[in-house]
């Protein structure tokens, strides 16, 4: 296979949009002000937001296409008593979602530490956010500079493994692997 061979989409043309952003936090401060940072550097991006887990989880689950996601830790109880942590969303997302295992995920949260990271990955693996950022050493801005940056090179490393897979197989067409490739990142 030659190098000028360019993936394609069925029924669409690869573009160059930037991943949509996905920021759920139950602090309505801190979202209003992550939607006015990406809007600032991110001039005509999509930005979603919501305030609760329960709302976040199948909402996020029925999106086909890929996206970034920025995610608090603490969510208060919703009709229960008992705090809802924002990992089971990236779980739920990993495990459910169409593009589930390669979603890039911030954990941003102000009351999670490092220590609690390096436990929550040893349990979580594979399903566990991409990344931890403190809300106070890193803004929204970054988090998704970082994620969008982290994508493009899990999307070429995925995009290579699916060539190799038509070189060395009965595929003669990138769509019989890869039905649906994400857009590249600007």
């Amino acid at each position: 296979m030659g190098d000028d061979r360019a993936p394609r989409r069925k029924g669409a043309e690869v573009n160059s949009r930037k991943l949509p952003v996905v920021v759920v936090d139950d602090d309505p401060d801190v979202l209003r002000d992550d939607v006015a940072y990406l809007g600032f550097d991110y001039p005509g991006r999509e930005v979603v937001t919501y305030q609760q887990l329960t709302s976040a989880v199948p909402a996020l689950i029925r999106r086909e296409e890929p996206f970034v996601l920025i995610l608090d830790h603490d969510f208060p109880p919703e009709g229960g008593t008992t705090r809802l942590e924002g990992h089971v969303l990236a779980t739920r997302l990993r495990e459910r979602h169409p593009w589930g295992m390669l979603l890039p995920i911030c954990y941003r949260s102000g009351r999670f530490s490092a220590t609690a990271w390096t436990e929550l990955t040893a349990t979580e693996g594979s399903f566990a956010p991409t990344m931890y950022v403190d809300k106070a050493s890193m803004g929204v801005v970054g988090c998704v500079e970082m994620l969008d940056s982290a994508f493009a090179r899990t999307r070429q490393a995925w995009l290579r493994q699916a060539e190799l897979l038509l070189e060395y197989s009965d595929y003669d067409d990138l769509e019989d692997v890869v039905p649906t490739f994400p857009p590249d990142p600007e």
